[in-house]
């Protein structure tokens, strides 16, 4: 597998030594002279790994790794430290601001070829760990590998699930649910209210019937029922005359009309 390196450096020694290194090891090379330049073709390159000199002028290798580390972007690159055999060097503020390895120059090719491969091979399992199991389920299902499609999709989906409440079942058919149709709704409050309400309505608990009704149809179809059902409930309806019964309906059916123009 081919791999892309990104190499910051302002001495040209050594990034021809990286590169007549790397020449025969399947690397796709960017090379730039600072921190500030290598945070620019960040995004644009994507490099499965970064090697930085901790002397650089305008961004050195402490601050371009930290830069890396904030962003989420990127905050997974393996990042290796170059270090001159006579600069003062601090192993411990570098592993704070996020750098998983470094070498000191002038380096052995085989030294640097076997950190980098340690690196990579590290982060290849990290990935194969964090979507294993959505992978294999997929397959599962699928039967085939190769029809494993948007693992990116895939995993906010799961994490969507975790955020919803226990009490919610996630299923396939929870996740394809459509709103009702108009006419679906209005047989919906059509039954309720023959099942619900069957005696009269005094003439002062009507106005608020109705609002019940108009709020409840604004909130939205998961909610219109329950409201509708406890406001009639509370009231303890008795004898709701048929002539009643078509009040409300005609204006149940005015509120659906103005809440669909609305969505």
């Amino acid at each position: 597998m081919s791999y892309k390196l990104l190499l910051a450096d302002d001495s040209l020694t050594i990034q021809k030594v990286v590169d007549l290194v790397l020449a025969h090891e399947g690397f796709e090379l960017k090379i730039v002279d600072d921190g500030e330049q290598a945070l620019q073709v960040l995004e644009s390159f994507s490099p499965a790994i970064v090697l930085a000199d901790i002397e650089m002028p305008k961004m050195d290798g402490y601050q371009l790794c930290k830069n890396i580390r904030s962003n989420p972007l990127f905050s997974k690159i393996p990042i290796i430290l170059l270090v001159g055999a006579f600069e003062p060097f601090d192993e411990q503020y570098a592993r704070a601001v996020g750098a998983d390895d470094f070498i000191v120059k002038p380096f052995e090719s085989q030294e640097l070829i076997s950190k980098i491969n340690v690196l990579l091979t590290r982060s290849e399992a990290a990935k194969e760990e964090l979507f294993h199991p959505l992978v294999s389920d997929t397959v599962a299902h699928s039967g085939h590998e190769e029809q494993v499609a948007d693992l990116a999709f895939a995993s906010e989906l799961k994490e969507f699930k975790k955020a919803l409440p226990e009490q919610f079942s996630v299923n396939d058919t929870l996740l394809k649910m459509e709103l009702p149709s108009k006419e679906e709704i209005l047989e919906i409050i059509k039954t309720a209210i023959d099942d619900k309400i069957s005696s009269l309505i005094d003439s002062d608990i009507m106005p608020r019937v109705l609002s019940a009704a108009e709020d409840a149809v604004r909130q939205g179809v998961s909610g219109m029922m329950p409201a509708i059902v406890e406001n009639a409930t509370k009231e303890t309806m008795k004898n709701l005359v048929e002539s009643m019964r078509s009040e409300i309906m005609r204006r149940l059916e005015e509120l659906l009309q103005v809440w669909q123009k609305r969505q």
